[in-house]
């Protein structure tokens, strides 16, 4: 099977915001404090922020990379010379077709990147 474009591009940000989930941030800017007493007080105790963020953004690429994973398992499901969209394994079809769109949807947040293809849009 060749190599799916719409995992690798996933992929691709999601290394990119794993790489850069440590990386530290202006307190002041931080979208993940709320407050701007939140803000205060993690500028008093440092100048990196302690929000939690980068764990969060770490959990959350995680996740996504087991989503691609059982994604990537059910498209190689489907027989080799097979047409994705003209498999007619209606569990297999429906497995990978349900992936899919939730691959999509996990994709969409990078719609403005240049390499984001329309027919990726969640349908």
């Amino acid at each position: 099977m060749s190599e799916n474009a719409l995992a690798a591009f996933l992929n691709a940000r999601i290394d990119e915001a794993a790489a850069a989930a440590w990386a530290v941030h202006d307190v002041s800017k931080c979208e993940a404090l709320l407050y701007e007493e939140d803000m205060a007080d993690a500028a008093a105790r440092t100048p990196d922020c302690d929000c939690g963020h980068p764990a969060r953004v770490l959990r959350d690429a995680g996740a996504d990379r087991k989503l691609i994973a059982a994604y990537e398992a059910a498209r190689a499901a489907i027989p080799s010379g097979v047409d994705w969209d003209e498999v007619t394994d209606g569990v297999t079809v429906g497995i990978a077709d349900g992936l899919e769109a939730a691959v999509k949807i996990r994709a969409e947040r990078f719609s403005g990147h240049p390499g984001y293809r329309q027919e990726w849009v969640p349908g």
